[in-house]
C-alpha cells in the first residue's frame, strides 16, 4: 500500500508544482529548454562523472592525495565509485556519525536494525 500511496502523492506533488511554474513565463521557458534537451544533459553529466573520476586517478598517480584509489577497479568497472575520504563518507548523509563504532542503529556502519 505504501509504494502506491507514495507514487500517487509524488505524481500529485509534481503536477501541482508544474501547474504553479507554468504561470511564471521566465521559469516556464527555462524548464521547457531543459525538457527539450534532457538527452544531451544526461549524456554530458555521464561524461563529467568520467572526467572527475579521471581527475582522481591522476591525483592518485602523481600526488599522495587519493592514495586509496583503486585503479584496477577504475579500469574494469564502468560504474566505479570513488569516495574521497574513504567509506566513512557514506555514513554522513545517513546519520551524520563518522565514527567506526556507530551505535545509532541506522545500519550505516554495519549495525543492523534490531
Amino acid at each position: 500500500v505504501v509504494p502506491y500511496l507514495t507514487m500517487i502523492t509524488g505524481i500529485a506533488f509534481w503536477l501541482r508544482v508544474s501547474k504553479i511554474l507554468s504561470k511564471n513565463m521566465y521559469l516556464s521557458g527555462k524548464l521547457a529548454y531543459i525538457g527539450r534537451n534532457t538527452y544531451s544533459i544526461m549524456m554530458h553529466h555521464m561524461a563529467c562523472f568520467m572526467l572527475v573520476k579521471g581527475f582522481f586517478y591522476l591525483c592518485s598517480l602523481y600526488t599522495p592525495l587519493c592514495g586509496e584509489f583503486d585503479s584496477v577497479m577504475f579500469f574494469s568497472e564502468i560504474n566505479f565509485l570513488y569516495l574521497a575520504g574513504g567509506s566513512e563518507a557514506v555514513a554522513l548523509p545517513v546519520c551524520g556519525n563518522r565514527s567506526a563504532s556507530c551505535d545509532c542503529k541506522c545500519g550505516a556502519m554495519g549495525v543492523e536494525e534490531p
